[in-house]
């Protein structure tokens, strides 16, 4: 039972949070914006009101946060997008672009604003920031907090609903797809590219993850350097504005001198190990519980033959017809391959970069990357 000695305002959870899943948010309890339960990515379902009264008992006075993706009214088949302004151009964007929308809360510099899904799969896209709008887009499994929360970072300040309350998750409007559709056009027509390929974005991390991977096979921090300036002035053509070159020489000799006292570990062959997270066989599976596994032994293939290719720039070829007929990973057909194919483009694992070209002279096929390669 919640104490009795606590304050109404102290037991955020233990008063909201069944209100808010009756109402159809699939909440769970939480630090700030970090959930105090596991798993929440995997989720089919909502929890069951009986199971977010238990944690009311558990944790009455913890945060709350929901999913998006699974926080859905009665009787509607899809979830909610969230549009979350950081300040307030942006907010003001969001209502030109998207449309306005009954359903508001209040943060520490902007707002949430509540959409209503479609079923339109937004694959990997959290952020609009790219497209000139400094907001979020939360949906599928992501994580949004919900009122009256505490802020992670000032427990002073508190979510609050904006002129509605948890039921008006029944009355909101479609998200406007098409509204995406054409800032995703606006941006390719202005060679706007998302910033794919990049840990966190940063291109400074990304420089870090690529000396760490060369610098146990460079002969000299020179060779190195070479590697680094020759990665940085491809970055352009990748959607990035270059480093300044002090920088990309000041974290070369850090990384140098790490190597050379024995700081970093030695990978053995820059094609002939794979690295992968439980992410991404969750993300394959998620997308297909059929071709997920198949498409991950093909990610893994793809990585062990053209890792150390991707990060020197290049791109590669994949020839499902060549690669049943060679018997690259044995037994697979060529509908196997192009299956998996398929799903890591959606998964945005791979990524396309140029298309099949045939001239009178020669025929040069589909290129490819992989997508943080490091």
């Amino acid at each position: 039972m919640a104490s009795p000695h606590r304050t109404y305002s102290e037991l955020i959870f233990a008063h909201n949070a069944p209100r808010l899943r009756q109402a159809g948010f699939a909440v769970l309890p939480a630090n700030g914006k970090k959930p105090r339960r596991t798993g929440y990515r995997k989720w089919r379902h909502a929890p069951d009101l009986s199971v977010v009264s238990m944690w009311a008992e558990q944790d009455p006075c913890a945060d709350i946060v929901y999913v998006a993706g699974l926080s859905r009214a009665r009787g509607s088949d899809h979830g909610i997008v969230v549009i979350d302004g950081d300040d307030e151009e942006a907010c003001a964007q969001i209502v030109e672009v998207f449309g306005d929308t009954p359903g508001k809360v209040k943060t520490r510099r902007g707002y949430h604003g509540l959409y209503r899904a479609t079923g339109l799969d937004l694959g990997k896209l959290t952020s609009l920031k790219k497209f000139g709008i400094n907001a979020d887009i939360k949906h599928g499994n992501s994580i949004v907090v919900a009122p009256p929360s505490r802020h992670q970072d000032n427990r002073g300040f508190a979510y609050a609903w904006d002129g509605c309350d948890e039921t008006v998750i029944r009355d909101l409007p479609p998200f406007n797809v098409q509204a995406l559709q054409q800032l995703l056009g606006k941006a390719a027509a202005q060679d706007v590219k998302p910033q794919m390929g990049l840990r966190d974005g940063s291109r400074k991390l990304w420089l870090n993850d690529l000396l760490c991977s060369h610098a146990m096979h460079c002969d000299t921090e020179l060779e190195l350097l070479d590697v680094a300036r020759t990665a940085n002035m491809d970055l352009p053509r990748r959607g990035h504005a270059m480093l300044e070159d002090a920088v990309v020489v000041e974290r070369t000799a850090v990384v140098w001198r790490d190597a050379q006292e024995g700081k970093l570990e030695a990978w053995r062959g820059r094609s002939g190990n794979a690295r992968a997270c439980g992410s991404e066989i969750d993300e394959l599976c998620r997308l297909s519980q059929r071709n997920g596994p198949d498409a991950f032994a093909m990610l893994i293939r793809l990585r062990l033959t053209h890792s150390a290719a991707c990060r020197r720039g290049e791109t590669f070829c994949i020839t499902p017809k060549a690669m049943a007929k060679a018997g690259v990973i044995p037994g697979w057909t060529r509908e196997r391959y192009e299956t998996a194919r398929d799903l890591l483009l959606l998964s945005g694992l791979v990524e396309k970069v140029a298309d099949l070209k045939v001239t009178p002279k020669s025929r040069i096929g589909a290129q490819y990357r992989l997508v943080d390669c490091r």
